[in-house]
């Protein structure tokens, strides 16, 4: 089950060439989970982005992922981009991905949407379908809301819900939900550096996890707050497809 259901954000190659222009943004980041449940697993990885304006107010972000999960030496992975442009009510974005776990892989696509309820709430939607060789198709929808408790520390709870894991793996494994929990806190205005923290558990094929994860994350952009840099900058939870809803 853990080699099909952790599939975080990561590819960190993608990003420290273009961070030196004022027209691009981006973020670097790692981190770790626990499974607890059935005997347990340890999954590490790395997770990044990379944005540009093109012209239009429109940008285009590229982002990536890797993981390693033991035991069963799963290689989970991913790699696409996104279109998005700011709104009257916060960002839009549509974008693709491609990825697997191992050999297996498929194609994801969707659209997500942040609205800027408050200064210090922020609302998020997403959603689409997956497709994989030999026919088999499946979709994902997912919610986040996120509440600032100052500019530098984000409390975030968020829910979603893959159809027919099997576009996505090549096997035949049912549907997955799952729930999360997440905190993370940028140390200064002066250090874009932040680290994170929280609890997910999942549900698939009548099958219940649970999961502890840490990380940390560089944001390169011109913000100098934690609500500036996941407004501004990446496009974090809306530009992640069903790829990318395990632990990070």
């Amino acid at each position: 089950m853990h080699n099909n259901i952790l599939t975080s954000a990561c590819l960190a190659a993608l990003l420290v060439s273009g961070a030196a222009s004022a027209q691009v943004t981006g973020t670097l980041g790692g981190g770790y989970s626990r499974v607890l449940n059935n005997g347990g697993a340890d999954v590490y990885g790395v997770n990044g982005s990379l944005a540009t304006v093109f012209g239009g107010g429109f940008s285009l972000e590229a982002n990536g992922s890797y993981n390693n999960v033991n035991p069963g030496a799963a290689n989970l992975w991913s790699a696409g981009a996104n279109i998005f442009n700011d709104t009257f009510f916060g960002r839009m974005s549509f974008g693709a991905m491609h990825g697997g776990v191992n050999f297996g892989h498929a194609t994801s696509y969707g659209m997500g949407a942040d609205w800027f309820y408050a200064d210090n709430i922020t609302l998020s939607l997403k959603g689409g379908g997956t497709y994989a060789s030999g026919g088999n198709t499946g979709g994902y929808v997912g919610a986040q809301g996120t509440y600032y408790l100052d500019p530098n520390l984000a409390l975030s709870v968020s829910a979603d819900y893959v159809g027919n894991l099997s576009s996505l793996t090549g096997r035949s494994i049912g549907d997955l939900n799952t729930e999360k929990v997440r905190a993370e806190w940028q140390f200064s205005d002066t250090l874009p550096l932040s680290v994170y923290g929280g609890y997910q558990r999942y549900q698939v094929a009548g099958t219940e996890a649970n999961a502890l994860f840490i990380g940390v994350k560089f944001y390169m952009d011109g913000a100098s707050t934690l609500v500036g840099h996941q407004r501004t900058g990446s496009l974090g939870y809306i530009g992640q497809s069903a790829y990318q809803i395990g632990a990070y």
